[in-house]
């Protein structure tokens, strides 16, 4: 797939919305290990003015598409409480998903890496979907057991592909985008080891 064929675009409309959540349908269809989960559950997860999470903190979603087609999303989050707790200036991003097309998932991660610089945060650290109090981390063995609440059985292929094809495309070795200097690193860290650093901590 080109790379100027994808488009990122903030989630601003109920299609896009719609779109953002009904994703992961078209990409486990096929993964006997994937649980749907309520599709008015994800719709009140989303929703800013009921969700408790947005009454202390704030997030923006964002969606791929190759040409009229959804080819993946994430979503870029500032948990307020999680920083005044453990006194960092960190973004997270969650909500992952994209089809197994590396350029997919390194144009929606560099999307929250963009994000973050605007907001003057150190680092971002992920996947988790608001907090770790909800769905967060990546599975990376197992792919072919029953799911568990809470873990996140969706990452055996196209998550966990693209991380890992993010990981061949860069020879670095950190496990944080961070700003030096007064400025960012250009892509200086493996996409993987940003999405595997909260289940490393």
């Amino acid at each position: 797939m080109p790379l100027d064929a994808i488009e990122i675009t903030p989630v601003t409309s109920k299609k896009d919305l719609n779109d953002f959540i009904k994703l992961p349908w078209k990409i486990y269809k096929n993964d006997a290990t994937w649980v749907p989960p309520l599709f008015s559950q994800q719709k009140a997860t989303f929703d800013k003015k009921k969700h408790p999470f947005f009454e202390h903190s704030s997030a923006d979603f964002f969606i791929a598409r190759q040409g009229k087609e959804a080819v993946g999303t994430i979503a870029a989050i500032l948990n307020n409480r999680h920083n005044k707790v453990h006194n960092e200036n960190v973004g997270f991003f969650g909500f992952f998903e994209t089809i197994p097309d590396y350029q997919v998932a390194e144009k929606l991660l560099d999307t929250v890496m963009e994000w973050a610089k605007k907001k003057n945060l150190d680092y971002i650290r992920g996947p988790e979907n608001y907090s770790q109090n909800e769905v967060c981390g990546l599975l990376v063995d197992d792919f072919d057991t029953p799911p568990v609440i809470m873990m996140r059985v969706s990452s055996s292929t196209p998550g966990r592909e693209s991380l890992e094809a993010a990981d061949r495309n860069t020879t670095s070795a950190p496990t944080a985008v961070s700003k030096t200097g007064g400025g960012w690193s250009e892509k200086t860290e493996p996409f993987s080891s940003i999405a595997l650093q909260y289940s490393s901590l």
